[in-house]
């Protein structure tokens, strides 16, 4: 029994988080870990909770430096941000203007990062892109009232009468 204890925990994760970026998209958030050594993506689990718009995160056998990990840059869909270095755990915890309905997890292994994908839900990231259409539409209207305007008659008059005086010389 001893033996199969120092096994599981000479097999068992020690790694440490060098760095964090957060990043906000249309669809989503997402959380890029650099870790001191390849994480397995088994050790990680999220999860949404409703009541309070937070997501939690926990890697299983990691640790990190609690106090550089909070100062991490929050973008503009994040409004609350903490790491807490549990006994067996690191967990971070992200406040989310928008509810996630989905987590998932990459790695590559080159470089021992994790990304962290926390996804709004459809109906959210469809919200997102007819905003943005009508955005669109409405500097293209504003665009072309400002280049016609009360004036454009007598500019393009001028304009055509100066393109038969070249023509008649």
């Amino acid at each position: 029994l001893i033996a199969i204890i120092c096994m599981s925990s000479h097999f068992s994760q020690n790694i440490s988080i060098k760095d964090i970026e957060l990043n906000a998209r249309e669809n989503g958030l997402t959380l890029k870990l650099y870790a001191t050594d390849e994480i397995q993506l088994s050790e990680i689990s999220g999860w949404f909770n409703e009541a309070t718009s937070w997501s939690y995160l926990t890697f299983y056998n990691m640790k990190g430096d609690i106090n550089k990990i909070n100062q991490v840059s929050r973008p503009k869909g994040i409004s609350g941000f903490e790491a807490i270095q549990l006994n067996q755990s690191l967990q971070i915890g992200l406040r989310s203007i928008n509810q996630i309905s989905q987590f998932e997890f990459y790695h590559d292994k080159n470089d021992s990062t994790v990304i962290a994908s926390l996804r709004y839900p459809i109906s959210t990231t469809m919200a997102y892109i007819e905003k943005q259409e009508i955005t669109s539409k409405e500097k293209n209207k504003t665009f072309l009232s400002s280049v016609i305007n009360e004036n454009t008659p007598y500019y393009l008059i001028s304009i055509i009468l100066a393109g038969l005086l070249i023509l008649q010389i």
